[in-house]
Formats: C-alpha cells, sequence, structure tokens
C-alpha cells in the first residue's frame, strides 16, 4: 500500500506514456499532446476550477517515485498537474496559443487563488498499484466496480438539496408523484425531454407554470396529457421526441396547437371522453394466493394497450398487469390512467380460504429424461384431482405428472383451484442430462419483446432477418449447456449477423434509405449508435466507454466477411459477456 504526502508541482512529472495521447518524447511534449486531445476550452475550464476551488480531496493525484530522474512520474491526475504547471509557469510552454495565454491570465487576475503549487497532496504507490487505481477511474461502471454517473433525474436532485431550489422537471416529477401514487413520470418520457418541453419559456406561459405552487393538480393533469400526446405524435411520425422537438419554435408551436385543441367545446372525442370510465369497479377482492390479471376490471372496448397501470410499490405484480399470488393480506391502491382520464382500484387482499394449498418450493428441478409429478412439491388437505396445472410449451397430464419428453428449459407451471380462484406458480428447470451444475447462464438472454417490436412495417426486409436470427439464437438455446460449448462457433456469427442486421435497421429507420453507413469495421458501426444513444440520454458516459472498449478489441467484433476463424472458436463466457453488453445496441435498433 502507498501513501500521502505533500509534493511541490516542480516536483512532478507528466507521464510521457499517458493512455490519452501518442507517446511523447518529453514532458514539454507531452502536455501539447495532452491538450490536443482534450481541448483547450477543457483545460481552461479545467483551470478556472483548479485555481479559484482547489483539488478535490477524494481524488488526490497518483504518482511514482524515479529514483533515475529524481522526480515523481504522474500515473492518475495528468490533466489536473499539466494546468497547475501552465497557471505557474505558461511562459514556458512555448506551444500556447495567444488567446489560451491571454484567458490564463485573466483567471489569475480575476480570482484569489486556493491551491498551493508547494503543497500538492499526492498517493505515492508502486506500478501494479496505480495502473489498478487508473484502471478503475476510467473503465467507466464496470459492472458496478466503477464509478457511476448520475442521471439527469439525480443531477438535478442534487442540485435542489444543495441549492435548495427545484427544477422545473424536478417539480414535475415530484408532483406527480404526490398525486398519483408515487407515479413515475420517468417511465412515460425521458427526464430530459420533460426539460426540453416544459423549460420552454413560452410553454411555462401558456400552462401558467412559475413555481411548485402552480402546479397544483389541475396542472399535472394537464401536463400528463400532453405527455401521452406528445408520446403519440412522434410515434406517428416515426422519430424520438427529442428529434421532432429539437427547436424551441417547434416546441411551443405543438403544444399551443395540442392545448386549443384540448379546449375545443366542439370537440365531440372530449364530450365522450368525459363520460368514459376505465374501470368496471372500485373496489375487488381476493383472496391470497390468488391471481388477478388486472384488465380483466377494464370496461370492454377501451384500448388495452393505452392505458397505463401504476402499482402499489409493495404489491407485486408480473408484466404490469398480473397481480401475483404470493402477495399477502392487506390494501392496496392502483392507478388507471388513459388520455386525461386517471381512475383508483382499492384491491384489497384476504386471508387464503379453507381447502386452499400450499407450495413446498417455488423452484423445482429435474434432470432431463426423468419424469415428474407435481403433487410431490404440493401441500392439499383436499382431493388431489381437484388441482388443475397449466404451462405454455410444457406436457403435464391431469394427474400432474410432467413428462420425461420436454425439451431443456425453464418453464412456468400455473397450479389452482378452479371453483375458487386460488393460484400458485412454480418455476421447472429441466437441466442436461449428467451436466454438472454452473453458476453462469450461458444462454444468451432474447428479450420477447424485440420480437413484438418487429412490425415488418417500413423495414420489412431487415425485420425478417433479425427475426430469423433471433428465433436461431432461441432454438439454441433450447439445446442445453453441453450445446452450448459445441455450437459456440454458429452462435458467434449468428450474433454478429445481428449487430450488422440491427445496424441497417436503424440506418433505414432514422434516415429513409442506407446512405451514409461508415466505412469500416462493425465496430465503428455500432459505436456510432452508441454515440446517438449516448447524446439521447438512453445510455450514460461510463455504459458508452464500456461498450467502446468491447467493440474496440477487434477480436469477437468484426465484420462476417473479414472475419478470421480462430475469433468464433473462443469462450463462451466471452461471448456471453459480448452479448450480455451489447443487448441495450440491439434494443436501441429493433425499438427505435
Amino acid at each position: 500500500m502507498g501513501y500521502t504526502i505533500d509534493i511541490k508541482l516542480d516536483e512532478l512529472l507528466n507521464d510521457f506514456e499517458n493512455p490519452r495521447h501518442d507517446i511523447a518524447i518529453n514532458e514539454l511534449d507531452a502536455v501539447e499532446k495532452l491538450i490536443e486531445k482534450v481541448g483547450g476550452e477543457n483545460m481552461l475550464r479545467l483551470a478556472e476550477d483548479i485555481y479559484t476551488n482547489g483539488l478535490i480531496p477524494s481524488n488526490e493525484i497518483v504518482v511514482i517515485y524515479n529514483e533515475i530522474i529524481g522526480k515523481y512520474v504522474v500515473y492518475e491526475g495528468n490533466r489536473r498537474v499539466a494546468i497547475m504547471k501552465i497557471l505557474k509557469n505558461p511562459e514556458q510552454f512555448s506551444f500556447l496559443k495567444e488567446t489560451f495565454l491571454t484567458t490564463i491570465e485573466k483567471i489569475k487576475d480575476n480570482n484569489n487563488p486556493v491551491i498551493n503549487f508547494d503543497k500538492i497532496k499526492c498517493y505515492v504507490t508502486n506500478v501494479d498499484e496505480a495502473l489498478f487505481i487508473m484502471e478503475r477511474q476510467h473503465s467507466g461502471e464496470d459492472r458496478g466496480r466503477g464509478l457511476k454517473a448520475w442521471t439527469p433525474r439525480e443531477k438535478d436532485i442534487f442540485k435542489n438539496r444543495r441549492n435548495d431550489s427545484k427544477t422545473i422537471p424536478a417539480m414535475i416529477d415530484e408532483k406527480v408523484r404526490e398525486y398519483y401514487n408515487n407515479k413515475d413520470i420517468t417511465k412515460e418520457m425521458k427526464y430530459t425531454n420533460l426539460g426540453r418541453i416544459f423549460n420552454n419559456r413560452e410553454v411555462k406561459k401558456i400552462i401558467g407554470i412559475s413555481d411548485e405552487g402552480s402546479l397544483d393538480k389541475k396542472a399535472i393533469d394537464l401536463i400528463l396529457s400532453l405527455v401521452s400526446q406528445v408520446n403519440e405524435r412522434a410515434k406517428q411520425n416515426d422519430t424520438s421526441v427529442s428529434r421532432m422537438l429539437n427547436r424551441a419554435r417547434d416546441i411551443e408551436d405543438l403544444i399551443s396547437t395540442l392545448i386549443e385543441e384540448s379546449k375545443s367545446d366542439n370537440d365531440p372525442n372530449q364530450t365522450e371522453e368525459k363520460q368514459v370510465s376505465i374501470l368496471k369497479v372500485k373496489t375487488y377482492i381476493i383472496n391470497e394466493g390468488t391471481e388477478l390479471p388486472l384488465t380483466s376490471l377494464i370496461n370492454e372496448g377501451l384500448p388495452l394497450d393505452e392505458i397505463k397501470i401504476y402499482s402499489d410499490p409493495k404489491l407485486g405484480i408480473r408484466d404490469q398487469s398480473m397481480v401475483l399470488g404470493d402477495n399477502r393480506k392487506g390494501e392496496y391502491t392502483l392507478s388507471f390512467s388513459w388520455k386525461t382520464i386517471t381512475e383508483d382500484l382499492h384491491l384489497k387482499i384476504e386471508e387464503s380460504p379453507p381447502h386452499s394449498f400450499e407450495i413446498n418450493s417455488s423452484i423445482v428441478r429435474v434432470e432431463n429424461g426423468n419424469s415428474i409429478n407435481l403433487h410431490d412439491f404440493i401441500e392439499y388437505s383436499g382431493n388431489s384431482s381437484d388441482l388443475r396445472f397449466r404451462s405454455n410449451n410444457l406436457v403435464i397430464a391431469e394427474n400432474g405428472n410432467v413428462s420425461a419428453i420436454n425439451a431443456i428449459g425453464n418453464y412456468s407451471v400455473m397450479i389452482s383451484l378452479p371453483e375458487s380462484s386460488y393460484s400458485r406458480t412454480v418455476e421447472l428447470q429441466i437441466y442436461e442430462k449428467n451436466q454438472p451444475l454452473t453458476s453462469t447462464d450461458l444462454r444468451l438472454q432474447i428479450d420477447n419483446d424485440w420480437l413484438l417490436s418487429l412490425d415488418n412495417g417500413l423495414a420489412k426486409e431487415y425485420d425478417k432477418k433479425i427475426t430469423n436470427l433471433l428465433k436461431e439464437l432461441i432454438d439454441l438455446n433450447m439445446l442445453g449447456t453441453e450445446n452450448m460449448f459445441k455450437f459456440n462457433t454458429a452462435r458467434h456469427l449468428l450474433v454478429l449477423s445481428l449487430l450488422e442486421v440491427c445496424f441497417k435497421r436503424y440506418m433505414y429507420r432514422t434516415s429513409g434509405n442506407l446512405e451514409g453507413i461508415p466505412e469500416g469495421g462493425l465496430h465503428g458501426k455500432i459505436m456510432k449508435v452508441i454515440n446517438e444513444m449516448t447524446r439521447e440520454n438512453v445510455i450514460d458516459i461510463g455504459e458508452k466507454n464500456q461498450i467502446k472498449v468491447l467493440v474496440s478489441d477487434n477480436g469477437y467484433i468484426t465484420t462476417m466477411n473479414s472475419i478470421k476463424h480462430s475469433y468464433v472458436l473462443g469462450d463462451v463466457n466471452i461471448l456471453k459477456t459480448v452479448f450480455s453488453t451489447l443487448r441495450c445496441y440491439i434494443s436501441y435498433c429493433i425499438k427505435i
């Protein structure tokens, strides 16, 4: 382990081999290369921050003492050391432009210095620990090991707490949660888009937003309605909200139009909506262990896909529409929202009735080729023939016997008592015969929503290809652990094909043609999409950097026409990592 000491600035030496830039021949060359790479404007901002606020105590400069030259070589903190040296002796850096030097002098003239160049707190260590610290600092989130960047909403929360003031999107988010049972509006619209729309000066004037007090329930209802209508317009135009409303005038025109339409007394739809009720009942009672499809409580004729359901956080729900059977006795409130209408459902769960049954184990494992009877895992005092078993893609006899012919995989089995509506769910796992258990699931997880999003519309040709590739990967998942290794070559080729076709779909969906496809390998195409995802805040900078490191490795990510045979005979765990990391890219290309 190292130690912390104060070191004079003149005793610190910028690293000639800083990963940020090409190898330098001396310190002057290293600083010049660093500024070219990072950018002069960014370095000047850093200069003002250090000069007026000092260095952050928790982020010490990491150095290694070089006995030959008698100085401390900087491993972590080269930008800070470089700009401090410029602040102290700008005349020594002859390559700096006049405008850069003028700004440096203004910073020094207009501010009182906080930094002491004779006492720079540094952490002195050895090469191994220094490299470890660098890797942690610059590898993004690194699956939880590194620094996790704040989302726009989290940044706002911090600013609110620090400055005791709230931004418009922060106030809207808070009021929606207050009025609608902790509803998260960012699930309907990105936090940045809320700011883009409702921070607009004219929009605030139209709605009457001035401070937190102006956001009463009526104003929030209007905002929720506008959010829904803006999303619908973007969907109709086959684009994103941020692209559709990338100018202030576009925002003002659309919001004004939507509000005028909603105010129209002659709008027949408005009268009709006022008379519409979403729910058949306002109160509903079920017993413990009973699963309840919430859509069954919605009045017939209403578009189920347009109705949003917001659950009590203490209530277990699957797919946002099915109340699970493992919820315990209690009273819960759920909100149903459609257009400008919002209704609450009071759900009461009572104790299990007599003659209910209990499950001994929620997960049942069986080796492939063996049969099993589900009654062995159920405690029921009544007649066992009363129980009913239901599962998709799984062969189960009426007596609860699971056939030995079922394929390897995970299955969900619903067990019920029809007359009492009491039901419970068991997960049945059929695993490879004679295959040792592994703690890592080597299957490539395919999102069912991907297949549902492929509408064979505008990008029909690519939707069909993606559908076929996804189905091939799903089929390979069903072959078991042993075959994961046996067919890893095929899996890798399918993944590469999927990444290529997803990019072509993205290009076609966003531009209507395939012009402008970047030259070079697949990694360049992926990074084009990843950069767009970062700009739209779909992913943060840490995730972007993690993907950049992965795709630049030139190992698993390469174009099909230049693939090397050795690349497709790699470790199954590496392919699993590649696919898991790039799931966000695939999902974005499919759902855009």
